[in-house]
């Protein structure tokens, strides 16, 4: 009996030592996971906060108020900023000058924040934004 002990000792080490290593396996798995949701989380987080600043911004800009017309474009701007897109050097070069060339236009076309512009044009606006963003944000999410 008491020769034993020792190979019942030895025993019990391995399948510790092994229960540990199945256990750091799985608890790194876990941690691996926890990380792809955390990413998923600030995604849409991101998502969100740049449709509604875009929503925000086009609200403001709808008004007609000169002060309000200029805030809302610079939400309007920040939402672009938040963007899903990734794009190259050159493409991020030509995206910011269409936007400024869009911005410029608006000022002119509503006589430098004094009109309203067009709720058509606002509408349309608005829904080529969501669905860049949303495409954005799905093939970022497939890649993934």
């Amino acid at each position: 009996m008491k020769h034993l002990y020792p190979f019942v000792l030895v025993g019990l080490l391995l399948a510790s030592i092994a229960v540990h290593f199945v256990e750091r396996h799985r608890v790194a798995a876990l941690r691996l996971e926890n990380e792809r949701l955390r990413e998923d989380l600030t995604a849409a987080q991101q998502l969100v906060v740049g449709l509604a600043s875009l929503t925000v911004g086009l609200v403001l800009v709808s008004f007609g108020i000169r002060w309000l017309f200029f805030s809302g474009l610079a939400l309007i701007l920040l939402s672009g900023m938040s963007s899903f897109r990734r794009r190259t050097r050159v493409g991020s070069i030509l995206a910011w000058l269409f936007c400024v060339g869009a911005v410029l236009f608006l000022v002119w076309f509503s006589s430098y924040g004094v009109q309203k512009p067009p709720l058509t044009a606002l509408a349309a606006v608005w829904l080529a934004g969501i669905a860049e963003e949303f495409y954005g944000w799905r093939t970022g999410r497939i890649t993934t």
